[in-house]
């Protein structure tokens, strides 16, 4: 179980970044039109603006691993690190996590979760997975 949902986390990972870095050029709807009430428009416009996620560990497990370590549980990362939110992109993640709502582990938006729940999500990257757990 632990190992399927850690492969889970890490399509929709790498499923996210490929759609990101593979969106057709031109121009992406970067805010929801201000008529947009939902809930989906009102979340981005708050999470846009927020920045209590760090890019400063890209690419180092231990240093990331440290930081997440150091903050308190209730602690939410929010927003993007290294970029500005797109709105068209935010909204297709969002409606596609859907997809995977009855996996506890798995954030209802990659752009909203707690600290205790990336802590948990980090450590299935040092696990070793056993025949069983493929």
């Amino acid at each position: 179980m632990i190992g399927s949902v850690f492969v889970v986390l890490l399509v929709i990972g790498i499923g996210a970044n490929y759609n990101y870095l593979t969106m057709p050029l031109g121009q992406p709807q970067v805010s929801p039109d201000p008529r947009d009430s939902s809930i989906v428009a009102s979340n981005f416009r708050v999470l846009s603006q927020a920045h209590t996620d760090v890019c400063a560990y890209l690419g180092n497990y231990q240093a990331n691993s440290n930081y997440i370590s150091s903050l308190a549980d209730n602690f939410y990362l929010q927003g993007s690190c290294c970029s500005p939110m797109d709105y068209t992109h935010y909204a297709t993640q969002i409606n596609g996590l859907k997809n995977y709502s009855n996996i506890p582990m798995i954030p209802r938006d990659l752009y909203n979760f707690s600290a205790l729940l990336f802590e948990q999500m980090i450590s299935y990257a040092a696990m070793s997975l056993t025949p069983a757990h493929r």
